[in-house]
């Protein structure tokens, strides 16, 4: 799976939805639209829209920073894996609205 994060170097909502990628080990490009005039119209056909940031990850487009969509990303990217809870092999997505993982 490819992420991709459109961005610009001045918006805190980019930087938040990218930090929080990075804490969940997420990797991903990291498309600046300011300097990128191609990319940027990229990002508009893709999403519509001019407003950063805009977060594709294999064609599905997520707008703004939304934790409860990077969810998806997320869990299929990283923890997809099985690991080990209660003894018990099982596909394990850590969240932080449920302290004992959320599982799929």
């Amino acid at each position: 799976m490819s992420v991709k994060v459109y961005s610009t170097p001045t918006c805190p909502f980019c930087t938040m939805a990218k930090n929080y990628l990075k804490q969940n080990e997420v990797s991903y490009e990291d498309v600046d639209v300011s300097k990128d005039r191609e990319q940027a119209m990229d990002m508009i056909k893709k999403s519509g829209q001019r407003g950063v940031p805009v977060i594709d990850y294999d064609g599905e487009i997520i707008v703004g920073f939304d934790k409860k969509k990077l969810i998806y990303p997320i869990y299929f990217v990283v923890y997809s894996k099985t690991s080990t809870i209660h003894n018990c092999e099982v596909p394990v997505l850590r969240c932080e609205w449920f302290s004992c993982g959320f599982y799929m």
